[in-house]
């Protein structure tokens, strides 16, 4: 049985939530999306450490997860979402992904690229 659960908590001035596919009650997929509320970075969310296990990929969960973030950021009142690409962390394939589920480069330099998807209600 596939289940996808989300959970938020407090890290001081952001809200976190941290959301998980399990299979047959077993975690095979996370990912992390800060919500921020207030300073320079309000009405952004950030998205981090997306990951499902190797022998689980090609089964959409990444797109799952990835839905579901983009989800949960819309309903923080969030109008875009980022997220930080490194060249020495993930290959560029996983850049790629990105890249076909909408997200845009924003800036870049020295192996590392950020992304950027406009939410709904968002500035483009």
């Amino acid at each position: 049985m596939i289940d996808l659960i989300y959970f938020d908590t407090k890290w001081d001035a952001d809200n976190h939530t941290t959301i998980m596919v399990m299979i047959d009650g077993k975690p095979v997929g996370t990912c992390m999306v800060d919500h921020c509320n207030k300073g320079e970075h309000k009405g952004q969310a950030l998205l981090w450490n997306l990951q499902v296990q190797k022998r689980y990929r090609r089964k959409g969960i990444g797109y799952a997860l990835l839905d579901k973030a983009i989800q949960c950021a819309e309903e923080k009142g969030c109008s875009e979402i980022r997220l930080v690409w490194r060249s020495v962390d993930s290959p560029e394939w996983v850049l790629r992904w990105y890249e076909r589920k909408g997200f845009d480069e924003c800036a870049f330099g020295n192996g590392i690229v950020e992304m950027r998807l406009v939410l709904k209600g968002g500035e483009e």
